[in-house]
């Protein structure tokens, strides 16, 4: 981008400005106190990112297909292992999707937590623009996909996943307004785990930090849907989280059709009901807020991105996005164990490696890294040629830097108003 050093310089003096204020406020005691990271919550950012690399790899060979499908399929597979490719031409390619290669969610997570790195304090719109885009469209990394490095937009990225990049580095576009009109409402909700992870345990600072990072890529239920995400994940990583403190949160916070989808889909969840019963329970009940016009909303084989038959990307506010819907019902149906959600989400189907990711990333953010098999965490790694405890360190960093930056401005803001 044209402007980068003024970008930098703006971080920067932004950023010296804060610590400044920050010691003039703050004795060292309590700057070392907020500076240190609790063992326990790197162990949930290990359990996080593995369960979300793992969703994501397990759920992309059959992403897109229907329920039954999957079932005739896979009904007999052993989920400690991933599923295969699904396409004949790629089996023993190690390219594609299968074996537990990672997909464009996971690329586009870790190009957050590179854009958390350079700043080392909260994103707004503008850093979208100015951080995160550089960082999927312009760095190579390693693509598992294609066995090669490449910026992660030349995966390549779905064309309504470039629509972004295309606003705002060629069309220049003001960050506040670029996602407007944005036909891809699914994708922002699969990366943003890293703004519950900074906001940790305050899941209305996430919802309101995903909500203004996201409006550079999207508007109306699909920053929607990230909010809540990104608010989840918050509430998965307080001190003795629960289950139902992430249902609370997540339905306490969402507006419109995703709050209204979550009160209808949530109360009929049965943890007692079997794989089949769960399924169809939250589609049924879930298809009144996809949008999609009565006659095919009655068909369990209605394609709820088909333009022809719905609304969709269109600004609705009544529509939800069905992943974190699904997800945080199956998190529900499953107790927070982690296999049976897993299953559970790559056999619910639709865009399933993106509802699996979420559950599941839930589930290790509650339950830590331990409630993750070992196996699933060799492979994907190796795989995928990563190291997520790696991963987990650097954001554990990250977060670390910006509680030190809240909590001198929590304590100017103390002084200011009671001296």
């Amino acid at each position: 981008m044209n402007d980068a050093p003024l970008i930098n310089r703006r971080h920067l003096l932004g950023g010296a400005a804060t610590a400044a204020a920050a010691a003039s406020v703050l004795h060292q005691s309590a700057t070392a106190s907020a500076a240190k990271v609790q063992p326990e919550y790197t162990d949930r950012l290990e359990g996080a990112l593995y369960g979300l690399a793992i969703g994501d790899g397990m759920g992309a060979p059959v992403e897109g297909w229907k329920a039954a499908d999957i079932k005739k399929r896979f009904q007999d597979h052993d989920f400690s292992m991933f599923l295969p490719p699904t396409k004949p031409e790629l089996i023993g390619t190690n390219k594609g999707k299968g074996d537990g290669r990672i997909t464009d969610d996971s690329l586009l997570l870790e190009a957050l937590i590179r854009s958390y790195e350079t700043k080392l304090d909260h994103l707004d719109t503008h850093d979208y623009a100015e951080l995160f885009v550089p960082e999927y469209a312009e760095r190579p990394v390693w693509v598992p996909e294609r066995q090669a490095d490449m910026p992660s937009i030349e995966r390549p990225l779905w064309y309504p996943e470039r629509y972004s990049h295309l606003q705002l580095s060629v069309y220049n576009t003001e960050p506040r307004r670029a996602g407007m009109s944005n036909r891809e409402t699914q994708s922002y909700c699969g990366y943003v785990m890293p703004i519950g992870a900074v906001n940790a345990g305050d899941p209305e600072a996430a919802y309101q930090e995903a909500a203004s990072f996201g409006l550079a890529a999207q508007t109306s239920y699909g920053l929607e849907a990230g909010a809540v995400t990104a608010a989840s994940f918050a509430a998965a990583f307080a001190h003795d989280a629960s289950v139902s403190d992430v249902i609370d949160a997540a339905s306490s916070l969402a507006n419109d059709g995703t709050g209204a989808a979550l009160e209808a889909v949530l109360p009929l969840v049965d943890p007692r009901a079997n794989l089949d019963e769960v399924i169809a329970t939250i589609r049924s009940a879930y298809l009144p807020f996809s949008g999609v016009i009565a006659s095919a909303a009655t068909s369990d084989m209605a394609d709820l991105q088909d333009a022809s038959i719905s609304g969709y990307g269109e600004p609705s506010r009544t529509v939800a996005i069905e992943n974190p819907v699904v997800a945080l019902a199956l998190l529900k149906w499953s107790g927070g164990e982690f296999m049976p959600a897993l299953k559970a989400a790559v056999f619910y189907g639709e865009d399933c490696e993106s509802i699996a990711a979420h559950v599941a990333g839930l589930c290790g953010a509650l339950n830590g890294r331990e409630s993750i098999p070992s196996s699933l965490r060799k492979t994907s790694d190796t795989n995928n040629k990563r190291d997520r405890r790696d991963a987990a360190a650097r954001l554990a960093n990250v977060a670390s830097e910006i509680t030190k930056k809240d909590t001198a401005r929590l304590a100017r803001r103390s002084v200011a108003i009671s001296g």
